[in-house]
């Protein structure tokens, strides 16, 4: 019984790391993103 408890609780664990991680990495991107298209514009002008 208790190995089922620690298993779920790891599991929940490396889930929510796993999605903040996630939206860090997205946020990263998206900064990116915003960044190039300044510079493409910069370029451009």
């Amino acid at each position: 019984m208790t190995e089922i408890i620690c298993t779920a609780l790891l599991t929940a664990l490396v889930l929510t790391i796993s999605i903040t991680q996630r939206i860090k990495i997205f946020e990263i991107l998206k900064n990116r993103a915003d960044y190039s298209a300044d510079y493409i514009d910069e370029l451009y002008k």
